[in-house]
């Protein structure tokens, strides 16, 4: 009899730099990618040994560190402990504290020039739906002219967001004003996102979001009360553990063991496309996607400030035989 495991994250990984380590490139949003096409690339050391955790080193493409630190998996940054980030021009830009890959304790950032931006503390906690969260406290922030503007969690704030919900690290690519009230932000933030070309405004009370407003480049609103609201398959995610497992094909060779990683995309139309292998197991790289896309129940739309937007995911497979 064999068994499945499942686990499900949005985040990274594959290829090899030496017999210890192992080179993973990634994309822009750091996600796995081919060497022709990767923004980033991650070493992961001593891959080749099983281990309670690895450490690990992300790099610009130009071979500048992006950020390095320990993380709990090899195949992906499931960060642990502290972690440092680094702008292209090698001063640091953040130094934050994690458990599981969650933001949790202590947190600084800085601005490219090397001066101290913001002084905070995030605290792991849950959501309404009992998912896990990470609330950031800001205690002191300074502008780019070294002029203190929140002393003690009170004063105004600008905010480039580079986290958000849960484990997912997805860069939003957008910068919004507003108060802080011990430590929290208070009443109403506003704010544009460059990329996607939109606005929003949002109220806040005590960190929470209360609700939300964004007008795309078309004049059109959404109204919101999630920054981000990930896609999830139509049946739930339980289902589609299940579904996999039951049409997924296990060689019936003794002793097999090991994992599979799957990448894929879900569109802003709730469809999944682009799937591949990014870790495989003997010549099993077709039998999992063909199980994957043998799911056909549907993804809802996930949206990011109320507007239908397209989420990479990874999905790791372990299984093994008594």
């Amino acid at each position: 009899m064999k068994y499945l495991i499942f686990l499900f994250f949005v985040s990274t990984t594959t290829l090899a730099q030496s017999s210890k380590d192992k080179t993973i490139y990634l994309d822009s949003l750091f996600f796995p990618t081919t060497k022709k096409e990767f923004k980033y690339y991650m070493i992961v050391e001593d891959y080749k040994n099983t281990k309670p955790e690895y450490f690990i080193t992300i790099y610009y493409a130009s071979g500048k560190i992006e950020s390095k630190g320990y993380s709990k998996s090899k195949d992906f940054f499931k960060k642990k402990g502290e972690i440092i980030s680094y702008y292209e021009n090698e001063t640091i830009k953040s130094t934050i504290f994690f458990e599981d890959n969650f933001p949790n304790g202590k947190c600084v950032l800085y601005f490219e020039n090397g001066e101290k931006k913001m002084e905070g503390r995030y605290l792991l906690t849950t959501d309404i739906g009992g998912k896990r969260k990470s609330k950031l406290r800001i205690e002191n922030a300074w502008n780019i002219d070294k002029l203190q503007v929140v002393t003690d969690g009170t004063g105004d704030y600008e905010e480039d967001e580079f986290f958000i919900v849960h484990n997912n690290n997805y860069y939003l690519n957008s910068i919004s004003k507003g108060q802080l009230k011990n430590g929290y932000k208070d009443g109403e933030w506003k704010g544009i996102n460059t990329k996607h070309n939109y606005t929003f405004s949002e109220i806040y009370k005590s960190g929470d979001l209360i609700s939300g407003e964004s007008v795309d480049k078309n004049n059109k609103k959404y109204f919101y009360t999630a920054t981000v609201k990930l896609p999830e398959p139509n049946l739930g995610f339980d289902y589609f553990y299940k579904h996999f497992g039951d049409n997924f094909n296990i060689p019936n060779i003794e002793g097999f063991k090991g994992e599979i990683l799957l990448y894929f995309i879900i569109n802003d139309e709730g469809v999944l496309i682009n799937p591949k292998v990014i870790k495989s197991i003997g010549n099993t790289d077709d039998e999992a996607i063909r199980a994957l896309k043998s799911y056909t129940k549907g993804w809802t739309i996930g949206q990011t400030r109320g507007i239908k937007n397209s989420f990479p995911f990874t999905f790791p497979i372990k299984f093994h035989s008594p």
